[in-house]
């Protein structure tokens, strides 16, 4: 899953234009932010290891120092709970799509729906879909309807759609063959 873990915060800035986007998907995707610093200190392997940033007890630390660090720098309470809820949605997302998630590193497993099996990839590709333009929609909606500039919104769906297509076509080609 790739677009449709900003789902979180399209939704959460629709309902709350007061919260930062920027920071609202940043918060989305701090298991894979994580990730990428623990790849480049070699304690995580880029594609198919990340056994600390993506565990239960990984996800956890990340969405408790979310909590505290968005409450000290808000100072509002529900605006902390919304940056951790954009926190916690990571590992939820990953649930649908892999057959089980790590309980902590190296250790135990949470079962997961498995929809990116191989077998169901397709299917896993259009749920993806779904979810990041039925967000985004909502999110471009609510803009529309507060008035405000739809540059961005536009913008943003023209990004991550092209990062969609990136991503399937370069690691997982078979969405781009024709069936035999």
């Amino acid at each position: 899953m790739i677009s449709a873990h900003f789902a979180p915060a399209f939704v959460i800035k629709a309902a709350r234009p007061d919260l930062h986007l920027g920071w609202l998907m940043a918060c989305c995707y701090s298991n894979d932010l994580l990730h990428f610093i623990l790849c480049a200190l070699g304690k995580e392997k880029l594609r198919g290891e990340a056994n600390y940033s993506h565990s239960l007890l990984g996800t956890a630390a990340l969405t408790a120092a979310v909590f505290v660090l968005s409450l000290l720098l808000t100072t509002d309470l529900s605006s902390a709970l919304a940056y951790t809820v954009c926190a916690a949605s990571h590992f939820i997302f990953d649930l649908l799509n892999h057959r089980s998630m790590p309980v902590l590193p190296h250790w135990g497993a949470v079962p997961g729906l498995g929809w990116y099996c191989h077998e169901r990839k397709k299917f896993a590709c259009l749920l993806e879909w779904i979810l990041f333009l039925g967000s985004w929609t909502v999110y471009f909606l609510a803009s529309l309807a507060r008035g405000e500039s739809i540059v961005l919104p536009i913008f943003l769906v023209l990004c991550l759609s092209f990062v969609m297509l990136f991503y399937f076509r370069i690691y997982e080609p078979m969405f781009f063959e024709r069936d035999k």
